[in-house]
């Protein structure tokens, strides 16, 4: 019988050692983890262990949902990602079974991730350490190897894109997606419609969309452990 599989995430801050206010830079990072893990489409129906900090600047998460995988990469990237250096995060994602037992829909409290160990995380290990060596937003690894190159060619060519963006094509690109109409965000930044939309054609934002959907559809296809049939 194959062992059952799991998706894990980690993420690393890029030269976040480095930065002036490291204590303020984490204050914002616990913050955002705190926003995303009450996010409804990251809810404890999407993932199977919070995204949590686990070292230093660097975050974990072990997916039950795989397409949740795409949304933490970008809010992660979008929220540290106005003023420095694309990319700000840079991630790993690995699918494997886990050693540790398998984490029910029920677990209370939610496992920490840092405390759970398998070829998943492994695997998302692997793939963050190739990503900072070749210089890649993300890397995916453990994958069917049609999979894994479609998924890594998805996320390095939305990289490609994500890396010429200025510092106000990363601000309207992040919050145009939390407003109905770019007319509402051009209002509350205080610009015309016009402003706004010449922004996010100019940063190629429809491609990046449809570039996530992509991705989501893939990872949607992945044969993850039925964690509901196992309780």
């Amino acid at each position: 019988m194959n062992e059952p599989l799991y998706l894990a995430l980690i993420g690393d801050m890029v030269a976040s050692r480095h930065l002036s206010d490291r204590k303020a830079t984490q204050e914002k990072l616990l913050m955002a983890i705190c926003d995303l893990n009450d996010k409804p489409e990251l809810g404890s129906d999407a993932l199977a262990a919070p995204l949590t900090l686990t070292a230093g600047d660097e975050v974990q998460a072990l997916v039950r949902s795989p397409e949740a995988a795409v949304v933490l990469i970008q809010e992660l990237t979008d929220r540290f990602g106005g003023a420095g250096k694309f990319p700000a995060f840079v991630f790993g994602l690995g699918l494997g079974p886990l050693s540790t037992g398998p984490v029910h829909k029920s677990s209370e409290p939610p496992p920490n991730p840092a405390l759970l160990d398998g070829p998943c995380f492994h695997n998302a290990r692997r793939a963050l350490e190739a990503a900072q060596k070749q210089g890649q937003w993300v890397l995916c690894e453990g994958f069917d190897s049609r999979v894994g190159l479609a998924l890594n060619a998805i996320f390095g060519l939305m990289g490609a894109i994500r890396s010429t963006w200025t510092g106000n094509q990363c601000l309207h690109t992040y919050h145009v997606r939390s407003y109905r109409f770019q007319k509402d965000w051009a209002g509350e930044f205080g610009v015309s419609p016009s402003v706004v939309s010449e922004s996010l054609q100019a940063a190629c934002f429809d491609e990046i969309k449809t570039g996530e959907i992509a991705a989501k559809s893939l990872l949607q296809g992945v044969p993850l452990f039925n964690l509901e049939a196992s309780e």
